[in-house]
C-alpha cells in the first residue's frame, strides 16, 4: 500500500530512482498510472523479446505467457499475434531506413556476400561489417535499380567496353581462417615421424572417452559424479574445438588426477601413459598461439586486411620461441611441421604489396611486425612510393580543376600573360617538386614515428587515403557462417511455414538489433 498523504495531511510523492533494481518502477507504472499517462505502456509493447530470443509469434497467445504478463502487469493491455506482426513490419522498415541513412553518410563500405540453403528455400545475404542487408527479389522497385553483369566476362578480362569498364573484381584471397584450420588439422597429419604414433595412440583414447560421454546418459552421470563436470566435445568443422577439448582434459588431469584414474577404470578405458600426458600438455602449449591467431582473424569488428600479416608474423615468432625450450620433448616435430605449413600457405602473401601496405598504413602495427633491417627499409620505400603516387594524383586533380576554371572563364584560350607565365612555372617545377618531396618524406616519417591510433590519421591526410584504400574487410567466412547460424535458429523444422518475407525481417532485426550493434 502507498499512502497518498502524510500524517500532517500533505501529499506524499512516490520517488523511484532510475538506477533502482527494486519492483517500485513497475508498481508505479501499473498501480499509479493505469491510464498510461506517463507513456510507459509502449515499453512493454515491444517485439524485442521475440527478436532477441528467436521466439515464434504465436508465443504471445500462449496461456502461460499471458498469465505471466497479467501477474506482472495487471493493467497492461495484451495483444495478439496480428499486433506483433504489424509491429515487426514497422520495426523492420524503421531499422532498414536507419541502415540506409548510415550507409549514405559513409564514404566506404566493406561487404561479404554468400548464399546458402536451409531446409526448403535458398537465400542470399550480404554483411556490411556488423550489419545485414537484404535484396528482396520480389520488390519490383529494387529490381528496376539492379544491374546484372556476367562474372565470367570479368574473369576472362573480356569485359572492357567503355560502358561497363567500372565493373571489376578485387584480387582473390583465400580465407585466412580456413588456411589456419588446414595448417592445424590436415598439415599436422602429414608429419612423417614417430610423433604420429604418439599422436594417434593419444587421440584414440581421447576419442573413446568422448564416445562414452556422448553415447550414454549413464556414462555422462558417471563423469559428472567423478569430475563435477562433463568433457568438452570436439566439432569436425572447427579445429579450435579440438584444441579446447584437449585443453579441458589437460586441465582435469592437473586438478583431478586421482579422480581421472578412477573414472577410466569405471569406464574400462586404458589410462594415458606418461608420454601421452606429456604430449597433450605440450600440444596445448604449442597450439595456444594458433588458437589466439584464429580467434583474432575471425573477429567481426575492427579487423581489416592490415591484421593478416602482423598476426601471422606474431604466430611464427611465438612458435619459433618454443623450439629451443627444454619443456618441449615430444612435440618438436609438431612445431617444425606447423611452421613449414604456415610458410607454404602464407609466405606468398608477405610479398603482395597490397597486403604489406594494409599493415604498414595501420597505426596499430606500422613497421613493428617486421624483423630485419632489410624488411623495414623495403617497407619504408614501399610506403614512400605509394605516398608519392597519391600525392601526384592529388596535384593532377588540383591542376585539372584550376584549368577547367580557366577554360570556363575564357573560351577563346589563355591570355598572352598566362602563356608567358606557364613556361616559368614549368621551368621552376623541379624546385617545387623538390620541396614537395621533402614535405612528403616528413609526413611519412612523422607517421611511422608518432602515429599510434586511428584517430590520429586525420593529421596525415595522404596516409589516411592509403589506409582506406588497402584496409578492406579481411576475407573470412566466419562472419557469414555466424549469419547462417542465426538463420538456422529462426528457420527451424517446426517453422517451415514461415514466409520468406517474415524470415528476412526476423533475421535482419536479430542481427541488427540495437541491443547488440549500432552504426
Amino acid at each position: 500500500m502507498c499512502p497518498e498523504e502524510k500524517k500532517d495531511g500533505s501529499e506524499k510523492p512516490l520517488i523511484v530512482f532510475n538506477e533502482s533494481r527494486s519492483n517500485a518502477k513497475r508498481h508505479l507504472w501499473f498501480s499509479h498510472d493505469p491510464d498510461n499517462s506517463l507513456g510507459h505502456e509502449e515499453k512493454w509493447n515491444s517485439a524485442n523479446f521475440l527478436i532477441i530470443d528467436v521466439l515464434p509469434l504465436h508465443t504471445v497467445e500462449k496461456p502461460g505467457f499471458r498469465q505471466l504478463l497479467q501477474r506482472v502487469a495487471p493493467n497492461l493491455k495484451l495483444h495478439g499475434r496480428t499486433f506483433y506482426t504489424q509491429l515487426l513490419h514497422t520495426k523492420f522498415h524503421h531499422r532498414r531506413q536507419q541502415l540506409i541513412d548510415a550507409l549514405q553518410d559513409s564514404s566506404d563500405a566493406a561487404t561479404t556476400i554468400d548464399a546458402w540453403t536451409n531446409h526448403r528455400p535458398s537465400s542470399s545475404a550480404a554483411t556490411n561489417e556488423d550489419s545485414l542487408m537484404w535484396s528482396d527479389e520480389e520488390d519490383e522497385e529494387a529490381n528496376n535499380h539492379m544491374v546484372y553483369i556476367e562474372l565470367g566476362e570479368i574473369l576472362e578480362d573480356c569485359y572492357t567496353t567503355q560502358e561497363n569498364s567500372a565493373f571489376t573484381l578485387p584480387v582473390h584471397h583465400r580465407c585466412a581462417c580456413h588456411l589456419l584450420n588446414l595448417v592445424s588439422k590436415a598439415d599436422v597429419e602429414k608429419i612423417d615421424t614417430a610423433f604420429q604414433e604418439l599422436r594417434k595412440s593419444t587421440e584414440e583414447k581421447l576419442q573413446k572417452l568422448w564416445n562414452k560421454q556422448s553415447s550414454s546418459s549413464n556414462n555422462s552421470d558417471t563423469i559428472r559424479l567423478y569430475l563435477g563436470q562433463l568433457f568438452i566435445l570436439k566439432n569436425e568443422t572447427r579445429w579450435n574445438t579440438w584444441y579446447f577439448a584437449i585443453a579441458c582434459v589437460v586441465r582435469l588431469l592437473k586438478k583431478k588426477a586421482k579422480a581421472m584414474r578412477k573414472l577410466f577404470d569405471e569406464l574400462k578405458i586404458p589410462y594415458f601413459k606418461h608420454e601421452e600426458e606429456s604430449y597433450m600438455k605440450e600440444y596445448v602449449k604449442i597450439m595456444k598461439s594458433v588458437t589466439k591467431a584464429l580467434d583474432k582473424l575471425q573477429g567481426d569488428k575492427n579487423v581489416g586486411m592490415g591484421f593478416l600479416l602482423p598476426t601471422i608474423s606474431v604466430l611464427k615468432a611465438n612458435l619459433e620461441s618454443l623450439k629451443d625450450k627444454s619443456s618441449i620433448v615430444h612435440c618438436k616435430p609438431l612445431i617444425v611441421g606447423v611452421l613449414n605449413a604456415i610458410h607454404t600457405r602464407f609466405h606468398h602473401m608477405f610479398w603482395e604489396n597490397a597486403l604489406r601496405l594494409a599493415a604498414i598504413s595501420n597505426p596499430m602495427f606500422r613497421l613493428s611486425w617486421l624483423n630485419t633491417e632489410a624488411e623495414i627499409n623495403r617497407a619504408q620505400k614501399l610506403l614512400q612510393s605509394e605516398f608519392e603516387t597519391y600525392k601526384e594524383d592529388d596535384e593532377e586533380i588540383y591542376v585539372s580543376d584550376s584549368s577547367s576554371d580557366e577554360t570556363s572563364s575564357s573560351k577563346s584560350g589563355p591570355s598572352p600573360e598566362k602563356r608567358t607565365k606557364s613556361p616559368e612555372k614549368n621551368f621552376f617545377s623541379k624546385l617545387v617538386n623538390k620541396n614537395a618531396k621533402k614535405q612528403s618524406f616528413h609526413e611519412v616519417d612523422m607517421f611511422l614515428k608518432y602515429c599510434s591510433d586511428l584517430k590520429q590519421l586525420n593529421d596525415y591526410p595522404i596516409i589516411k587515403q592509403i589506409y582506406r584504400r588497402y584496409n578492406v574487410a579481411l576475407p573470412s567466412s566466419a562472419s557469414v557462417e555466424r549469419l547462417f547460424s542465426q538463420g538456422g535458429l529462426i528457420y527451424m523444422p517446426k517453422r517451415l511455414n514461415l514466409s520468406d518475407k517474415h524470415f528476412e525481417m526476423l533475421l535482419f532485426l536479430k542481427v541488427n538489433n540495437k541491443q547488440y550493434t549500432g552504426w
